[in-house]
């Protein structure tokens, strides 16, 4: 055969992987964003560059390994009286079964591996690999005598079908198609009843659009018949139609930034395709994000700190009664405000900072998880960016944050991260005697409390000194960063706000350390306010850190967001003492970045509601500070009232907050 001959016999054997490969990446598209046209043509190019070579790939190594096994000589030695096919149908259950086993035995072996040795990634990564090699040698060692009983099982029900019935019930067609269905079956059953109850944040959805175009792959592969002419027109079509909803697809992608930032926050396969054809931010940049504009009531724009701090208790707190020595945050709380009941809106950080900086409440907050993190959704408008808008300058000096945080810190001009608290805030300090700008500032601190690295390793007699030596080192950088405002009058001082975004658990309530409970430890946290105007003493109103940023905005002179834009409401009235109390409660929820809540709690007045996927737990915080007595079977009445604002802030959930 010529080199012309072989170039049309392999492009002819390559043509119905091309033709699949495109049909499936149109299909998995559409099915994965699930919506209008724009969605789907953006959806189809969006998940191109990762489907296409994916699927093409797929389908070649498919077709050449079908090829391989020869599969026409392999049937017919296979092939016994009638056509019928035991031994076939026996290996088919066996292959089957094994790989279901061997999943089995990695999802609950890794499951087992990680709770006995803590979680340590690399004993994990060594222990599966042999986890695998040992169920992979029990398998195999099981595989042949179970196929010699699967085929005398087979054999004998044919025979008895054969009876009864013309022709042989154990044929190709009806193999592969029973397995097929088999296994549909089981993976929906498994996944149902196993794979989300522990992983929650996966769901059947996930995997729509690759099953989608997995099948569309299949599809057009056994559609492959019939005479070269229809194939080739029908293959034609198909690439066409295909090409044309990805070239539109990829014009709607720069002139819909708005629609191709939806399907970056709703679609992992469209997150990765979109991050692999332009830069997310360049798309949010096409967007007008300065509005609504903020209101202005006039008067003095005061420059506002935000101090947050990552892992800090209230009852540790002087200002709470605590015994931590902390004497700036003790001076701060003498001469400010203080919040006696302040709750995180949840007790992880990467979902109780959004909240903070965005004034919308974690079920509501979009984004997308990633192995960098929670990044926000670009739709999201942080306090910062509006406050800029209105004539800030805005700076924020913060430890901790990664590629994935950085989406936390949009709106502000300067960016400075160090992850030692002193040093952090000592940056901040020079900065700040050094500026010479006259517009109002908004200046964001934000810490962690130190541990050492094995803390989990601490005698937990040890662990509170240890703690209260990490929230000294806080304390030290809170005086630095007060000191570069010592200068300033009365008049021109600032107002200074300092908030935990989350608690820390020591081992009250089981697992140290832990971040999957809703306990006081870990959610009701410190907020002190003091400056010009800041009435002195104790609030002992229920606020949540949600609250802050409509808090800020009205602390700045400006009016702060009504309606769904905000699920915060502003304490700016009990600050400045206009209002001597508001109607108010505390939200906050433990879940996964994607999925379900796992559980949510809401606080009102001194009773404290946590709901753990049905299962009820109601504390009295006034004569149970510690959460030991549950008294939900007592207080019936109580206990609806407060699943029914839980009820409402799942409702409330489901409003986009764009």
């Amino acid at each position: 055969m010529t080199i012309k001959g072989k170039l049309i016999a392999a492009l002819a054997w390559l043509a119905p992987s091309v033709v699949a490969a495109l049909a499936g990446t149109s299909v998995g598209g559409i099915v994965e964003v699930r919506g209008d046209l724009d969605r789907a043509w953006i959806g189809t190019a969006a998940i191109a560059p990762i489907a296409l070579p994916v699927l093409l790939i797929a389908a070649l190594l498919a077709r050449g390994l079908y090829a391989a096994w020869v599969p026409d000589t392999l049937a017919a030695e296979l092939r016994e009286e009638r056509g019928s096919m035991p031994r076939l149908a026996a290996w088919v259950g066996v292959v089957w079964l094994g790989l279901l086993g061997l999943a089995w035995a990695m999802f609950q072996g890794t499951w087992l591996l990680a709770s006995w040795t803590a979680f340590k990634v690399n004993a994990i990564s060594f222990l599966s690999a042999i986890l695998a090699v040992l169920a992979l040698i029990i398998l195999l060692a099981l595989s042949r005598p179970a196929a010699e009983l699967f085929t005398i099982l087979a054999r004998g029900l044919d025979r008895r079908w054969q009876r009864h019935l013309p022709g042989s019930l154990l044929l190709p067609p009806v193999i592969f198609l029973g397995a097929l269905i088999a296994a549909c079956i089981a993976g929906y059953l498994i996944w149902i009843l196993l794979v989300t109850r522990r992983l929650p944040e996966l769901s059947p959805g996930f995997l729509l659009g690759s099953v989608a175009g997995v099948l569309a792959t299949s599809l057009v592969h056994a559609a492959w018949r019939g005479p070269w002419i229809a194939r080739a027109i029908g293959g034609g079509v198909v690439i066409v139609v295909a090409l044309v909803v990805i070239v539109i697809g990829l014009r709607a992608l720069r002139h819909e930034p708005r629609t191709a930032i939806a399907i970056w926050s709703e679609s992992r396969l469209g997150k990765l395709g979109i991050e692999s054809l332009t830069d997310i931010e360049d798309l949010r940049d096409q967007l007008p994000l300065d509005g609504p504009r903020l209101i202005d009531r006039g008067g003095n724009h005061r420059d506002l700190v935000l101090i947050t701090i990552d892992g800090i208790r209230a009852d540790r707190m002087p200002g709470h009664g605590g015994a931590a020595p902390m004497a700036a945050l003790g001076e701060l709380s003498r001469r400010g405000l203080v919040f006696d009941w302040a709750f995180a809106p949840s007790p992880t950080a990467r979902r109780s900072i959004p909240s903070l900086v965005t004034g919308i409440s974690p079920p509501r907050v979009r984004g997308q998880s990633s192995e960098h993190g929670f990044e926000l959704d670009p739709r999201h408008v942080s306090i910062a960016e509006k406050l800029r808008a209105a004539g800030y300058e805005t700076a924020a000096f913060t430890c901790c944050f990664d590629r994935a945080e950085r989406t936390w810190l949009r709106g502000f001009d300067l960016r400075v991260t160090n992850d030692n608290p002193v040093t952090l805030t000592e940056l901040a300090r020079d900065w700040v005697k050094a500026r010479t700008a006259t517009q109002p500032l908004l200046l964001w601190i934000h810490v962690a409390v130190p541990w050492p690295a094995d803390r989990e390793a601490l005698p937990s007699e040890r662990r509170l000194a240890v703690y209260d030596e990490g929230l000294q080192i806080i304390d030290r950088a809170i005086t630095q960063i007060i000191g570069g405002f010592a200068t300033r009058t009365v008049e021109t001082a600032p107002i200074v706000i300092v908030a935990g975004t989350r608690g820390e658990d020591l081992g009250e309530h089981g697992t140290p350390f832990d971040q999957d409970e809703l306990f006081n430890t870990q959610l009701r946290v410190p907020l002190v306010i003091a400056g010009p105007t800041v009435r002195v003493g104790h609030q002992l109103a229920t606020v949540s850190l949600v609250d802050l940023g409509s808090t800020l905005i009205e602390l700045a002179g400006y009016a702060p967001a009504r309606g769904m834009i905000s699920d915060g409401i502003s304490l700016a009235p009990l600050i400045t003492n206009t209002r001597s109390s508001i109607g108010s409660f505390a939200f906050a929820a433990v879940f996964p970045d994607r999925g379900p809540l796992r559980a949510m709690t809401v606080i009102r007045g001194n009773h404290k509601l946590i709901d753990g996927n049905g299962t009820l737990e109601l504390y009295d915080l006034k004569t149970d500070p510690d959460e030991r007595a549950n008294i939900a079977s007592s207080r019936v009445q109580i206990v609806a009232e407060l699943r029914a604002l839980l009820a409402a802030r799942v409702r409330a959930a489901q409003i986009s907050p764009f």
